[in-house]
C-alpha cells in the first residue's frame, strides 16, 4: 500500500502529482500517523533478510524538524496592566479531507495548562505599534483571534482618552470585525464599552449567521466604501490588519477597489497611495502565514518556490529508489 501511494505522488504528470500529493498529506498529516501506518515497513527487518530496516528510530529522530516556537501577538495593555501579559489563542482541532483529525500542537498544549503550571516563553519587540497621538485616524482589521493586538491598542486609546476628559479632538478609530456569528464575538461587552465611551466604531462582518448576508472582512470594507475612502485619503491615517494572509491580501486589494470606485483615481494612484502609507510606517501588519509581497516584486519569492520544490521531489525519488532496492521482490 505505501508503495503504491508513494509511486503515485513522484510518478505522473503534474496534476496527477499534486493530486496524489494532496491525497497522502490528507491520510497521514503528521509523522505520527504516517508511522502508526507504516511503521513496520520502514523500522522492522527485510522480510528475514540481512538487509537492516530501512530506517531507524535514531534515523526518524534527526530527520525530525526541530519544533518551532509559535508567536502569539500580545492582547493586553503595557499600560493598564504593566506586570501581566494576555495573549488570545483558538484551539486548533481540524479533520483533512479523508477524515484523519489534527490537534494544534501549541493551542492544545496552552489549553491544557492549569493555574500554577510554568510555560517557556518570551516577548520579543513588536514594531506593530499603534500611532502616538489619539488625534490619528486609524483603521484596524482583525478576524478571528486576529483582534488580539487590536484589543491592546483600544485599550491604551481608551486610557489616553479617559485622561484627557475629552473624544472632542480625537481622530476616528474604526474596528473592522470578522467572525462566524454574534456567538463566536471576542471581547464582545468590552467592545461595545469602548463603542459607548466614543473609542471605537465597529463594523461587524459575519461569515455565518442566518440573520445576516454572509460577509467577511474584506466583504465589510467595500461595504463602508465612502467612509474607508475618505479615512484612506486622509494625510496621518494609519491602518493595521492583524490575521491570516490571504485575508490580509484580500483586504490589500479591497482598499485599492474603494479608492478607484469613491476616489475616482487609477489603480496605479490607488497603490501609489498605500505605497506611501508603508514607507511612513502606517501601513502595518500582523499576520500568520506568507503574505504576498504587495510593495516589491515576487519573482523572486517564486524562484525560490521552484527550487526548493524540485529539491523536495529528487529527494524523494532518491529515497523511493533506496526503498525499491532493499523490499523484497513481489511474489
Amino acid at each position: 500500500e505505501f508503495q503504491a501511494l508513494a509511486q503515485n505522488v513522484l510518478k505522473g504528470g503534474k496534476s496527477e502529482v499534486v493530486y496524489h500529493s494532496k491525497v497522502f498529506i490528507s491520510l497521514y498529516p503528521t509523522i505520527v500517523d504516517l508511522m502508526e501506518a507504516f511503521g513496520s515497513v520502514f523500522c522492522d527487518a527485510n522480510n528475514g533478510t540481512n538487509a537492516p530496516p530501512l530506517v531507524s528510530i535514531a534515523d526518524i529522530l534527526v530527520y525530525l524538524p526541530r519544533l518551532r516556537p509559535r508567536f502569539y501577538s500580545i492582547s493586553s495593555s503595557a499600560i493598564a496592566s504593566p506586570g501581566e501579559v494576555s495573549i488570545t489563542v483558538g484551539v486548533v482541532h481540524t479533520r483533512t479531507d479523508r477524515g484523519v483529525t489534527v490537534h494544534g500542537v501549541c493551542s492544545n498544549y496552552l489549553a491544557g495548562l492549569v493555574s500554577g503550571d510554568r510555560v517557556k516563553a518570551s516577548v520579543r519587540k513588536s514594531t506593530f505599534r499603534a500611532p502616538k497621538s489619539t488625534e490619528s485616524p486609524i483603521i484596524m482589521i482583525g478576524a478571528g483571534t486576529g483582534i488580539a493586538p487590536l484589543m491592546g491598542f483600544l485599550e491604551d486609546r481608551a486610557l489616553s482618552l479617559a485622561s484627557t476628559k475629552t473624544t472632542a479632538k480625537a481622530g476616528p478609530c474604526h474596528l473592522i470585525f470578522g467572525c462566524r456569528s454574534h456567538n463566536d464575538r471576542l471581547y464582545g461587552e468590552k467592545i461595545s464599552l469602548f463603542e459607548t465611551d466614543n473609542v471605537v466604531k465597529l463594523h461587524l462582518a459575519l461569515s455565518r449567521s442566518v440573520d445576516v448576508p454572509k460577509m467577511y472582512v474584506q466583504d465589510k470594507l467595500m461595504d463602508i466604501g465612502a467612509e474607508l475612502c475618505e479615512l484612506l485619503l486622509m494625510k496621518d491615517t494609519h491602518y493595521y490588519i492583524c490575521g491570516d494572509a490571504k485575508m490580509a491580501d484580500s483586504c490589500y486589494e479591497a482598499c485599492i477597489e474603494v479608492l478607484k470606485m469613491h476616489g475616482k483615481i487609477s489603480r496605479v494612484a490607488a497603490v501609489q497611495r498605500l505605497i506611501k502609507m508603508r514607507l511612513e510606517n502606517r501601513w502595518q501588519y500582523d499576520v500568520y502565514t506568507r503574505i504576498t509581497p504587495q510593495f516589491t516584486s515576487n519573482g523572486a519569492l517564486r524562484s525560490e518556490v521552484r527550487k526548493r520544490s524540485k529539491r523536495s521531489r529528487e529527494a524523494a525519488s532518491a529515497w523511493m529508489d533506496r526503498y525499491n532496492r532493499h523490499s523484497p521482490e513481489d511474489e
